[in-house]
């Protein structure tokens, strides 16, 4: 007999399996031009431009793009948090300040090809 745990687990599991095959479907140049309106709503709205602080993941392939959010972040002195991740048999994630854009440009890549702290 499964936990509602369990359950919620493997439906998480599906869900990202059916959205895995859904986004790829989607074209390169239709990623990239829905990453460019995110990029400005984000960039235009009030709550971005009073922000002090900002806190944001680094895209991999199949995602919206974050490298110009950081970029006008970084140059308006907002400080600026990315995640860094743990895996194994109790993955960990913590926010990790970037300083400024050659931080950003010297961080290694992951496997997944993200950018990512040591």
């Amino acid at each position: 007999m499964s936990t509602g745990f369990e359950d919620i687990r493997l439906l998480k599991k599906q869900l990202r399996k059916e959205m895995k095959a859904k986004v790829s479907l989607i074209s390169d140049e239709s990623k990239i031009q829905q990453s460019e309106i995110v990029t400005e709503k984000i960039l235009q709205s009030e709550h971005f431009r009073q922000a002090k602080a900002i806190s944001l993941y680094l895209h991999m392939q199949d995602e919206i793009r974050t490298e110009q959010i950081l970029k006008v972040a970084l140059q308006d002195g907002k400080t600026c948090f990315i995640p860094r991740y743990f895996m194994g048999p109790q993955s960990l994630m913590e926010m990790v300040q970037i300083y400024d854009w050659q931080d950003y440009q010297n961080l290694p890549l992951t496997k997944w090809k993200i950018k990512q702290p040591k």
